[in-house]
């Protein structure tokens, strides 16, 4: 059957496009393809450079708070925490007995007695919320703030919950009622603990003390790095 078109050739298939042999390149008007994208997802705003395997890059915080300065927090920290306890148990103690027993009465002395565990455990309460309230809301006492260290969670980089932060303040009441071995076992143990230098009341609810100042600002995008030996603290 002979060509209707005479000798000239057949017009390529509708959508196909026609095809350029290969070594001349792309007709006018093409843009070439873009390369393929590499093996792995692309960077997102604020995550870094993507990781070879399409997940974003670890977070990495800044570095473990020295245990010097640790402790110094903690002093500053335990001072004002036993004068709000005592302004609260002595200050309400001494308005009762002028209240209730000006005179030396039996009675009075009774309702003062009666009263002395409520004040206590108010007292109490506020040295321990001194402790509580700050790590859950920024992870920074007043203490913790003059030597820039931070409460941080290992998950997250972020100051740990109210719930969490209570249980950490607890762990840490908990050994120190045990007597001095306890508070001590507790406050030294960082020295030894490796790479975060975590406390045992650290441990048990996944957090750690980091130095904002070392670092700058929050944390950035990259591989956990390990503190150098023996650079932890304890509250």
């Amino acid at each position: 059957m002979s060509n209707p078109y005479g000798n000239q050739p057949y017009p390529p298939e509708y959508g196909s496009g026609g095809h350029t042999p290969p070594g001349q390149g792309h007709p006018p008007g093409f843009a070439p393809p873009p390369p393929p994208a590499p093996y792995g997802a692309p960077a997102g705003p604020g995550l870094g450079p993507g990781s070879p395997y399409g997940h974003p890059a670890a977070p990495v915080f800044p570095p473990t708070a020295s245990w010097g300065a640790r402790a110094g927090a903690f002093l500053i920290d335990w001072f004002i925490s036993v004068v709000v306890f005592l302004v609260l148990l002595y200050g309400p103690m001494f308005l009762l007995i002028w209240l209730l027993d000006p005179d030396n009465s039996d009675a009075g002395e009774t309702a003062v007695i009666f009263s002395m565990p409520v004040i206590m455990l108010i007292a109490a309460f506020a040295a321990f919320a001194y402790f509580w309230i700050p790590h859950g809301r920024s992870g920074m006492t007043p203490g913790k703030r003059v030597f820039g260290l931070k409460v941080i969670l290992m998950k997250t980089g972020e100051a740990p919950p109210m719930g969490l932060a209570a249980g950490r303040q607890l762990v840490a009441l908990a050994l120190a009622t045990v007597g001095c071995v306890g508070f001590l076992v507790d406050m030294l143990w960082p020295l030894w603990d490796e790479p975060y230098g975590q406390a045992v009341h650290d441990k048990a609810v996944g957090t750690r003390v980091i130095n904002v100042r070392a670092a700058g600002a929050g944390p950035q995008a990259a591989a956990p790095a390990a503190p150098p030996p023996g650079t932890g603290g304890f509250y």
